[in-house]
C-alpha cells in the first residue's frame, strides 16, 4: 500500500492555501483521509478548521455550478477513475462528517462529497473511537466495537466527540 504525505502551501497561516483555492472555484473536490486532514492536538482533541475551510468552499462552488460543479453528473471523481484504472475495489472506510455514521468502502458514495473523511482499514478504529457510528454494510465486528466503546466512554463520563466536531464544522 502506497501512502502519501499531504501538504499545504501557503506564505502566511492567514492566507488561502492552493488546494483551497482550486476547491472553491470549483477546479478540485475535498479529499479528506485521516489523518492528513484532521489528527488530534497534544491534548488529543480534533482540530476540523481545515475541513471547515473546504467544505466551505466546496459547497460554495458546488451551489454556483462553477468548474467540474457544472458537469458533476457526467463525470467521474478522480479516485473513482483510480478503483477502475487499477482495477480495485475501494479500500478506505468513509466517515460522514455531519450524520456521523461510518460506512463500508463500497458504499462511500452514499455521503456527500463535502462531508467525507476516509479512513483506510488500519484507522478504522480510530473512526469508531470518534463516535462514528458503523452502518448495516460494515462487518459486525465493528457494530461490537462501537458498542464497547461507547459504553467505556459513558463510563467514564467524557464528552460526546459529536458535539464538538458539529460545533466545529459550523
Amino acid at each position: 500500500m502506497r501512502e502519501e504525505v499531504l501538504l499545504y502551501i501557503s506564505p502566511e497561516d492567514s492566507q488561502d492555501t492552493y488546494n483551497f483555492k482550486l476547491v472553491e472555484s470549483g477546479y478540485a473536490i475535498p479529499y479528506f483521509i485521516y489523518s492528513n486532514a484532521v489528527s488530534p492536538a497534544e491534548d488529543g482533541e480534533w482540530n476540523y478548521s481545515t475541513i471547515r475551510k473546504m467544505r466551505n468552499g466546496c459547497v460554495k462552488a458546488q451551489e454556483n455550478s462553477m468548474g467540474i460543479w457544472e458537469h458533476i453528473d457526467d463525470i467521474l471523481l478522480p479516485m473513482e477513475l483510480r478503483f477502475l484504472t487499477r482495477r480495485e475495489p475501494p479500500q478506505k472506510y468513509c466517515a460522514d462528517l455531519i450524520n456521523d455514521f461510518l460506512y463500508s468502502p463500497q458504499h462511500y458514495h452514499k455521503v456527500s462529497i463535502e462531508n467525507r473523511l476516509f479512513f483506510y482499514p488500519r484507522d478504522v478504529l480510530t473512526a469508531i473511537q470518534q463516535a462514528f457510528r458503523p452502518t448495516h454494510d460494515c462487518p459486525e465486528w465493528l457494530h461490537k466495537a462501537w458498542k464497547v466503546i461507547q459504553m467505556e466512554d459513558g463510563r467514564r463520563g467524557e464528552e460526546d466527540p459529536r458535539r464538538k466536531r458539529r460545533e466545529e464544522l459550523k
